[in-house]
């Protein structure tokens, strides 16, 4: 992504383009065999919940710890869509699950 903003040029004569990168975050690999996964997984089988985790692009704040592998969840907030965009939004459905998620994910801890 970032290559896409170093490669841009000027669509007009005599314009100029210029970015310049202040900051970057490591990307996350995800681990399939993640304990904290399993277990997290095995908690929303018991709430009735299906929990499974999958790679999801971004630059989320799991990025850094996750990258210097460190044992990391991330996405355990509110159902919705849009993260970010004008048309972000939750679903109210989702918050007691996913709070009855965290709370039995804290209380095994």
């Amino acid at each position: 992504m970032l290559g896409v903003l170093r490669d841009l040029r000027p669509v007009r004569d005599g314009a100029t383009v210029e970015a310049e990168v202040l900051t970057s975050r490591p990307t996350w690999q995800e681990d399939p065999d993640s304990p904290l996964l399993a277990r997290l997984a095995e908690l929303g089988a018991a709430l009735g919940q299906d929990v499974r985790g999958r790679h999801r692009g971004g630059a989320g704040d799991a990025n850094l710890p996750g990258s210097r592998g460190l044992p990391t969840l991330d996405g355990l907030g509110p159902r919705g869509r849009g993260a970010h965009a004008p048309d972000e939004h939750v679903l109210v459905a989702s918050l007691p699950e996913r709070a009855a998620l965290l709370a039995a994910f804290i209380a095994s801890s």
